[in-house]
């Protein structure tokens, strides 16, 4: 279930992209979602850390429309 997830309308704990009420996903609003703003940059709050050299566009436009459709 998506509650289990722990991250639907959840604060973050780690890091607000300076955000005024930030979520980890928020529920119709990708620009508000501090996963989808992980997600697009390469500095050090990058979403994963490690592994990962390129921002993964296909992937980055799911996870958008996944959250705005929510």
């Amino acid at each position: 279930p998506d509650v289990a997830m722990r991250a639907i309308d959840v604060a973050p704990g780690m890091g607000d992209f300076g955000l005024p009420s930030p979520r980890i996903i928020d529920p119709g609003n990708h620009a508000n979602s501090v996963l989808w703003l992980r997600m697009q940059t390469l500095d050090g709050r990058r979403m994963p850390r490690l592994g990962s050299g390129r921002v993964h566009g296909d992937g980055l436009a799911l996870l958008r429309a996944w959250i705005d459709g929510m």
